[in-house]
């Protein structure tokens, strides 16, 4: 949407900025051309664009190959970012603690861009681990993060990002029929927490509650995660429910919940 003050806008710098947000997890190493076409921009001007941001160390190409690549300088923003996120430092000794005793793997996500974003990951060393890590983005659909959060989104705003959600199908369980995950969300909202049983990765059980600031809105979930290898190291994660969700009203009362009152 146009506004007033778009004629201040700097068009290299946007270009600039799209390139590095070109790069994600599943497309972290990209060349000219690949830039070029995804972004729909003409191939020089990509190349000085892509040099540019080389030069500042925001960049850099792969040896012996014509790919580029996030530079570690983008670390820094990412450190800057964690560390001014209140959440993410009142939640960890809680989580750390939650982890300690039901020995799960847990996250700890908030949804940015319609995306669920991995903020926290506390892993357990008593079972195998994923390996997620910070900014990882889950799936809306199929993860009990995402679906937790989704449930908890208000009426207008959850159809206008379902009408555009794409609903892939990652595993055998995954929901891909828009009907049937609404009526899911609707159950998850009304029940206070979402269950996975693997629907985004295979032989994998999460369960995840929200977590509430101080107006009330849920500005989190809470999930814990079980990969079993065989049977006999399958968990009932439903049983973890009152650890979980004790661990949620923690975080939820220290941001300020406590101070929320629904009758004002």
């Amino acid at each position: 949407m146009k506004t007033k003050n778009d004629k201040y806008l700097n068009n290299s710098l946007i270009n600039g900025m799209k390139i590095l947000d070109a790069f994600e997890e599943q497309d972290s190493h990209l060349t000219s051309k690949q830039i070029s076409e995804k972004l729909n921009l003409n191939s020089s001007s990509t190349w000085r664009l892509i040099y540019t941001l080389q030069h500042l160390g925001y960049l850099e190409q792969i040896p012996d190959s014509d790919e580029y690549m996030l530079a570690s300088k983008m670390l820094k923003f990412a450190r800057i970012i964690l560390n001014n996120i209140k959440l993410r430092g009142v939640a960890k000794p809680y989580i750390e603690d939650l982890v300690a005793d039901l020995k799960l793997n847990s996250n700890l996500t908030i949804l940015e861009n319609n995306k669920s974003i991995l903020i926290l990951r506390i892993p357990s060393p008593e079972i195998p681990d994923t390996h997620f890590h910070v900014g990882r983005e889950f799936p809306l659909h199929c993860s009990s993060s995402g679906k937790i959060l989704l449930a908890n989104t208000p009426e207008d705003q959850l159809k206008k990002i379902l009408d555009k959600l794409e609903l892939k199908k990652i595993t055998s369980k995954t929901i891909t029929d828009k009907k049937k995950l609404y009526d899911n969300l609707m159950q998850i909202k009304e029940q206070g927490y979402a269950v996975d049983n693997g629907e985004y990765i295979k032989n994998t059980n999460c369960i995840a509650v929200p977590i509430h600031d101080s107006s009330g809105k849920v500005i989190a979930s809470l999930s814990v995660s079980n990969r079993q290898l065989n049977e006999s190291q399958k968990v009932d994660i439903k049983n973890c429910l009152n650890s979980l969700s004790t661990t949620a009203k923690k975080i939820s009362y220290n941001i300020g919940y406590g101070l929320y009152n629904p009758m004002a």
